[in-house]
């Protein structure tokens, strides 16, 4: 009899199973299709013309659920706000799951944009992508934010109270895939070197750092007040001097971990922290380019980066901070 049971209901239950594995795969992918290829965290395809392939965006719109038929859509919007309409439908087709969310079919929501917690409604597509333009405008143009990991660092912020599980990481990553699938940029395509020899910006200041990835800018961020900017990279990166000067703290706070400061002539100030271990000593003289530390994550930090912080005296004070971003980079 207990045979017989088995056979009867097993079938349910297989069906039950791959019911509840399907729904699994659901929640897990939110609905989006999946990319050409894995994701990893390497630039975008970008053509320094200003031109950018039609055909093969009206392809993959073709697969993007309310997106589909939009380019015009995308074009006046990034037109009238001086963005680039791959960046724009790159991250709207990102944001909505291939154009199927809620946000977008009941809100004409485009690109996550949030009152509060709240998601803000809009009457037409057309003034969602107005906004999007809006924003986009503000943070790349306005605010200098002009990569897409720059972006990411204040669009998508890793560690933001709606991103418990730090899923923000893949962020940037994803979007130059995307990038690359509208067949790439149609501009800002500069960008700044990020391999190689030290690279010195204005004032004499070098890069401290040879390999990284510029993860979070100067200023307001997640509700308080970021005091630097972060260039993240492999635990045990080396960390340069910035320019010449004598060490003047090097030691272990709760928020940096490990740090270094060095003074420099005529009295500004460089601090380096989350260190995995300092090599610089306190009075020592430093040349620009000698070695001081070790990229690490020590204190309050979600992954190895160099925080960088330039301080016009040796006071560490807030109200004399600088960007350090215009000093270290110039016009990159």
């Amino acid at each position: 009899m207990k045979k017989f049971l088995m056979i009867q209901i097993l079938p349910s239950l297989i069906f039950i199973g791959l019911g509840l594995l399907l729904l699994i795969g659901l929640f897990a992918t939110g609905n989006q299709q999946t990319l050409n290829s894995e994701v990893s965290s390497v630039g975008s395809i970008c053509s320094p013309s200003g031109e950018y392939n039609k055909d093969q965006i009206d392809e993959v719109l073709e697969r993007a659920g309310a997106f589909k038929g939009q380019r015009a859509a995308f074009e006046h919007a990034s037109k009238k706000h001086n963005v680039d309409p791959v960046l724009m439908i790159a991250i709207s087709i990102h944001e909505t799951g291939w154009g199927t969310s809620r946000a977008l079919l009941e809100h004409n929501n485009p690109s996550g944009q949030m009152r509060g917690n709240q998601i803000i409604h809009f009457d037409t597509l057309e003034d969602g992508l107005e906004m999007t333009g809006q924003t986009l405008n503000n943070l790349w143009n306005e605010r200098g934010l002009n990569t897409v990991e720059k972006l990411g660092s204040a669009y998508a912020p890793v560690g933001a109270g709606n991103d418990p599980t730090n899923l923000n990481i893949h962020w940037a990553p994803t979007i130059h895939k995307f990038i690359d699938e509208l067949g790439g940029l149609s501009g800002g395509c500069e960008g700044e070197s990020v391999e190689g020899d030290l690279v010195t910006g204005s004032d004499g200041f070098a890069i401290p750092v040879k390999n990284y990835t510029f993860t979070s800018p100067y200023g307001p961020r997640w509700g308080s007040f970021h005091r630097g900017i972060d260039l993240a990279a492999p635990e045990g990166e080396p960390i340069y001097a910035a320019k010449d000067g004598i060490v003047s703290r090097s030691e272990y706070h709760f928020s940096w971990g490990n740090y270094v400061t060095i003074t420099h002539e005529g009295g500004a100030t460089t601090l380096y922290a989350h260190n995995q271990r300092n090599v610089a000593t306190v009075g020592q003289k430093v040349k620009q380019g000698e070695l001081i530390s070790y990229m690490g994550s020590t204190g309050h930090s979600t992954g190895p980066h160099l925080h960088l912080e330039l301080c016009l005296d040796n006071s560490l004070a807030q109200d004399r901070l600088i960007d350090p971003y215009p000093v270290f980079f110039g016009n990159k």
